[in-house]
């Protein structure tokens, strides 16, 4: 395939991503309780804990007299091919090869967990396109240097770090590998640049902005990393490799018989070269960095890190990168190259057909059909609503609902030893109705039956999936 026809490719691919996103997203962005957090942040112009960028991203939005939904479904759109083009030049300059490069794009839009990511209204898309923008430029100045590559590498690093917080590996890592780049001045100038433009600056403004305690805020409180956090990472890497129409464990079956079968091809070649690229150095550097922290955040700030796509998606590109930058793991996929692409077609078809009819997270298609959610539109404008769902009452009616009580921080595990106190509190306002999801409760919320015994209420309304209740 000569260098025109790859360009081609390439092109195609990437635009034919962006057509998927809006395929997907044609009805609706998907939404989940953060995203209903930088909405909220958005339209009322405060902060909570989260790194504020994305809701000044939506404040613009809003401001500017714009649908916040279409127009994030818009920026998703360009933003997976940017990412896709990101990991695909890391790959060229790993391999000097277009083919390689290629099918690094093609992997990366490929994989469920990124079209999951990039169809959602979160912080993810703009962080990951960040982080490798500035892993990017970082390299070319590690190559030339060149200052400007470094500036930019601070602040698009600096940018991350005011999207999501976990940015800070990268930018740890980074600045760990700029301080080790000989320089000929005594006081490296270029190090305490990068480290002002990515890490004081950005820190700075988030210290500056003072969020406020509230329920979702990460305190610090010990907690050992369970068999459940194992299990869903478990689970995620099986995803990225087999159909999600499968039970989880024949995907964590055939899962562990593909790592044998790659173990065993990678580890029988003898004749290999074992040149590692120095963009291979960086990325396994990043990549481990990155995996302490989870390990760190889930430790010590929040339990309720689900080890999902989402939170894995940046181990998932410099994996792809790595694999197929490497000599011996190229072997492997020259080998197995037709069955890969077409496992990884049907995976990437399976989950654009299920998105696209069933939608994901809080606007999935269980809840906008929800009987519930069709009652409760009944209910007067001037009510007071409160809920354990309320994030779902939001994305299928786009109508504000308070959080009953929580028994305990789902991030930190604390005990709320008041929650029966603000729960009757509750139970003395007026003009109040509770509306009370059945099906996947939350364990951390109060139960129904607390509900019933604490306050004084009555039903008003009963469906398969829940009731709503008045107060007495």
């Amino acid at each position: 395939m000569n260098n025109s026809l790859q360009r081609i490719s390439l092109i195609t691919l990437l635009i034919s991503s962006a057509c998927v996103i809006l395929f997907i997203a044609q009805k609706t962005i998907g939404l989940s309780y953060d995203s209903m957090c930088y909405i909220q942040n958005a339209i009322k112009y405060r902060n909570d804990h989260y790194a504020p960028l994305l809701s000044w991203v939506l404040t613009s939005f809003n401001n500017a007299g714009y649908d916040i939904f279409e127009c994030f479904k818009i920026v998703n759109a360009f933003l997976l091919p940017a990412i896709a083009i990101l990991a695909s030049i890391l790959t060229m300059q790993s391999t000097r090869s277009y083919a390689w490069s290629i099918l690094t794009a093609f992997f990366v839009v490929t994989n469920p967990g990124i079209i999951s990511i990039f169809s959602m209204l979160w912080s993810e898309p703009i962080f990951l396109v960040l982080i490798f923008s500035g892993i990017y430029a970082l390299i070319r100045y590690f190559d030339n240097k060149q200052l400007i590559y470094l500036l930019v590498s601070a602040l698009m690093m600096g940018a991350a770090l005011l999207t999501r917080y976990a940015a800070i590996p990268f930018i740890l890592t980074s600045i760990y590998l700029v301080s080790k780049q000989k320089y000929q001045n005594k006081i490296p100038t270029e190090f305490l640049l990068f480290t002002l433009i990515a890490a004081i600056i950005p820190l700075t403004i988030l210290i500056s902005i003072k969020p406020p305690f509230n329920d979702t805020t990460r305190e610090l409180a010990f907690h050992v990393i369970s068999l459940s956090h194992i299990k869903y990472a478990i689970i995620t890497l099986s995803n990225w490799l087999i159909p999600a129409l499968l039970s989880d464990r024949i995907k964590i079956a055939l899962s562990v018989l593909i790592t044998i079968v790659f173990l065993k091809t990678v580890f029988k070649e003898k004749n290999v070269k074992e040149n590692i690229s120095p963009v291979s150095h960086a990325l396994i550097s990043f990549g481990i960095t990155y995996i302490l922290f989870l390990i760190a955040a889930i430790s010590f700030f929040d339990y309720y890190i689900a080890l999902d796509s989402r939170i894995l998606s940046p181990i998932y590109i410099i994996a792809v990168i790595l694999t197929l930058s490497h000599p011996r793991t190229q072997i492997f996929i020259k080998k197995y190259l037709i069955i890969i692409i077409v496992l990884t077609l049907i995976t990437a078809l399976y989950t654009v057909i299920d998105i696209r009819i069933n939608g994901q997270w809080c606007n999935g298609r269980r809840w906008i059909e929800s009987p519930l959610i069709e009652r409760m539109k009944s209910i007067p404008e001037k009510t007071t609503i409160y809920s354990n769902k309320p994030d779902i009452i939001y994305a299928c009616t786009k109508r504000q609902a308070n959080m009953l009580p929580r028994k305990y921080n789902p991030y930190s595990q604390k005990i709320n030893t008041d929650y029966l106190k603000e729960l009757k509190e509750i139970g003395e306002k007026n003009n109040i109705r509770i509306v009370y999801f059945t099906i996947e409760p939350r364990e951390y919320i109060i139960s129904e039956q607390e509900l019933i015994d604490n306050i004084s209420i009555h039903i008003e309304e009963t469906t398969k999936d829940g009731k709503i209740y008045s107060i007495k």
